[in-house]
């Protein structure tokens, strides 16, 4: 009330008006972090990784000498 007021008796027109906005909302971690599939590829050797996707062959990636794929899991980040 204060601040309209005195937007009234000292603003003029070349100044941006004063709007009333909804209230805003506390946004949380979760909020803010996208929500992606992504794949977790587990080697022998127990090395674990991610790819982006769930259309990811997690054989076929590329493994440190004498490791190779164990098991995967597809999943969001």
């Amino acid at each position: 009330k204060e601040i309209k007021a005195d937007a009234e008796k000292y603003g003029d027109d070349r100044r941006s008006p004063l709007v009333e906005r909804a209230e805003a909302k506390a946004l949380t971690e979760r909020d803010l972090v996208p929500s992606e599939p992504i794949t977790v590829v587990l080697s022998e050797k127990g090395w674990v990784r991610h790819a982006k996707g769930h259309d990811v062959d997690a054989e076929s990636l590329n493994y440190k000498s004498g490791d190779k794929y164990l098991a995967h899991a597809r999943g969001k980040s």
